[in-house]
């Protein structure tokens, strides 16, 4: 018995091929973005001190990506939140824009 699934095109889909320099803009953009809301302090010390919760808020961004993509590249943020080492980068920028 074989299950055939069809490829789904989204309309939100980001590029697989993603060069190094876009994450690192991106990365700049969302510490960029929350510094603005207030919220980078915040968010800097909830990663850092809670390494589970970036998986889990990765994956609740993907579950919420048909509804926030329309306003935000949540996305490109749930990628980045996956990786323990690309959210510690992101952790870093956090606090460098935090003290600008």
């Amino acid at each position: 018995m074989d299950i055939y699934n069809a490829t789904v095109f989204s309309s939100t889909s980001s590029n697989p091929d993603i060069t190094n320099y876009d994450e690192a803009e991106g990365i700049k953009t969302w510490a960029r973005r929350l510094n603005n809301w207030g919220l980078a302090s915040l968010a800097s010390e909830f990663l850092e001190s809670s390494g589970a919760f970036a998986t889990l808020a990765a994956q609740s961004l993907y579950v919420c990506q048909p509804l926030l993509e329309p306003w935000l590249p949540v996305r490109a943020l749930a990628k980045l939140l996956e990786n323990p080492e690309r959210t510690q980068e992101f952790v870093k920028v956090l606090r460098e824009e935090e003290a600008k």
